[in-house]
C-alpha cells in the first residue's frame, strides 16, 4: 500500500518547485513563443486551464514514484522546508525576470543550430 502522506508531500514539493504559478507562467510563455517561432501562430492557449491541469494532484501524482525512489521521507520533508523559505518564494516571484531570458535563449539556440538546418 502506498504511503499517502509521502505522496501528498511529494506533490507539495513539486508544486513548490516546478508547478509554482510563476514558474509555470515562464514555461508556458516560453513554449508559446517557441511555437510561434516554429510557425504555429494561431494557438489559442488558455493559460488558466494549463495552470489548473499542471497543478492538479491528479496530474502530478504520476511523478511521485521517481521522488520516492530517489529521496527518503526525511529528505522530501527537508526539500519542502527549503523551497518554502522566503528566499525561495522570492526567487519564484521573480521567475519571469530570472528564467524567461534563459529559456528563450536556449530555444533560440536550438532553433538556430538544429531546427532551421533541417
Amino acid at each position: 500500500m502506498e504511503n499517502i502522506k509521502i505522496n501528498d508531500d511529494v506533490i507539495k514539493l513539486i508544486k513548490l518547485v516546478a508547478a509554482h504559478p510563476k514558474a509555470l507562467d515562464v514555461w508556458i510563455d516560453a513554449s508559446v513563443k517557441r511555437f510561434a517561432i516554429l510557425g504555429k501562430k494561431d494557438l489559442n492557449v488558455d493559460k488558466d486551464h494549463l495552470r489548473s491541469v499542471f497543478t492538479s494532484s491528479s496530474f502530478l501524482k504520476q511523478f511521485v514514484g521517481v521522488f520516492n525512489k530517489l529521496f527518503s521521507e526525511d529528505e522530501i520533508s527537508s526539500l519542502i522546508e527549503i523551497y518554502s523559505t522566503s528566499v525561495m518564494q522570492k526567487m519564484h516571484k521573480h521567475s519571469p525576470e530570472l528564467w524567461e531570458p534563459l529559456y528563450i535563449a536556449m530555444n533560440e539556440y536550438i532553433d538556430k543550430e538544429f531546427i532551421i538546418k533541417i
